[in-house]
């Protein structure tokens, strides 16, 4: 086995920035107010198609932009006390005008898209919703986090 070689960097990225990525794109929240020294809530789009030369493509403004998730071309966000959103991110370049779906009560941090279900981790615990409609998400089940007084 050969040692690792590093083909490209993009700086802006800290780590406290969730990425996720398909064939083509690495789509990246940015969050302001953290740790990190976040100054905007964004998604952004990064063209990854030649390793060597990653670009932005797009970007779109959040709210408070914490976890994502993209299960074929569906990607959720995680909008802090926003909610959960959905968008049809068929079209990298229309994703912040295609909102699916938007669960305002459902405040959450972070989201995996898994074969079966989406597990959402927020305030009030662990959620699994049903994604089998992308548009429309069902859930199935919490478990409730009781935080100590």
């Amino acid at each position: 086995a050969s040692d690792p070689v590093e083909l490209s960097r993009y700086t802006h990225i800290r780590a406290c920035d969730p990425v996720v990525v398909n064939e083509k794109y690495a789509f990246v929240t940015l969050r302001a107010g953290v740790v990190c020294g976040g100054q905007q809530n964004l998604l952004e789009v990064i063209d990854i198609q030649d390793l060597t030369k990653p670009m932005l493509k797009h970007s779109f403004t959040l709210e408070n932009p914490y976890g994502l998730a993209l299960s074929d071309h569906t990607l959720y966000i995680c909008d802090g006390k926003f909610g959960l959103k959905s968008f049809d991110a068929s079209d990298v370049s229309q994703i912040g005008n295609k909102l699916l779906e938007t669960h305002k009560n459902l405040m959450s941090m972070d989201v995996i898209a898994g074969p079966k279900s989406l597990i959402i981790v927020g305030e009030k615990g662990v959620h699994q919703y049903d994604y089998s409609n992308k548009a429309k998400l069902k859930e199935l089940s919490i478990i409730p986090v009781i935080r100590p007084n």
